[in-house]
This record gives structure tokens, C-alpha cells and sequence, in this order.
């Protein structure tokens, strides 16, 4: 975030993130938000649910995308979905394992396609 160096203090971090995070005032231009986010230990880091908490997802559709270690998508589809009761959350999300990463350009390229967000490209 920093210089492109790996910041290992966490209330740094917390505090570059939460502060870049409160930049969007245009938010509302939006009708579709892709929210994506590493399973940490089970479930979405905090600083997701604050950004949930912190703008109007109202009549907005979100598509949830995540890695994991293991534990695939961890119920944090549902967890999305009671936060942002207005909205309409894509139940099929799309996780990858941090151990197939080179699979994740074809497998990305797939999801949107099945979930028909990929449209072709007018010259």
C-alpha cells in the first residue's frame, strides 16, 4: 500500500485501509459492487464488515469473490447477505484455494461468464 512494501503493523495498516476506504463519494453512481476478500481464519477480515456497514448497498447487486486456505467461501455469502438485507447478493460466488493460483485467470474467466458479467467488447 505503502512504496509497495508489505506493511507488518497493524493499526498502520488498519488505519491506511480504513482511511482509502472512505474515499468513494460517487458510491451511489453504482449499481453492481464486487466485494472480494481473503477467509481468514473462517471468515471475511473486519475491515469488510466496517466497509459493509460504512456506505448504502441499497438495491445494489454484489458479487462476492474470495481465496482461501482451505475452507472454501466459509458462509461468508450468508453473512453479506444478513448484513445488506436491501440488496441483492450473488448466492454463487466465486473462492479460489491460495495452493491453485495459477488456475485463477481461467477460473475467474469462468465464473464471470457463467454469472454473465463478462460482455464482449465493442470496437
Amino acid at each position: 500500500i505503502v512504496n509497495n512494501k508489505y506493511i507488518e503493523d497493524f493499526e498502520k495498516l488498519y488505519s491506511i485501509l480504513y482511511k482509502t476506504m472512505g474515499n468513494y463519494s460517487n458510491f451511489g453512481d453504482y449499481d453492481i459492487i464486487y466485494i472480494g476478500y481473503p477467509i481468514w481464519w473462517s471468515d471475511m477480515p473486519q475491515i469488510i464488515y466496517t466497509f459493509l456497514e460504512s456506505y448504502n448497498f441499497d438495491d445494489k447487486i454484489i458479487i462476492p469473490f474470495s481465496t482461501h486456505g482451505g475452507s472454501g467461501l466459509a458462509g461468508t455469502v450468508n453473512k453479506i447477505e444478513e448484513k445488506l438485507t436491501r440488496s441483492t447478493v450473488i448466492p454463487n460466488a466465486f473462492t479460489i484455494s491460495r495452493d491453485i493460483m495459477e488456475k485463477a485467470p481461467d477460473e475467474v474467466k469462468t465464473w464471470l461468464d457463467e454469472i454473465g458479467t463478462l460482455k464482449p467488447v465493442e470496437n
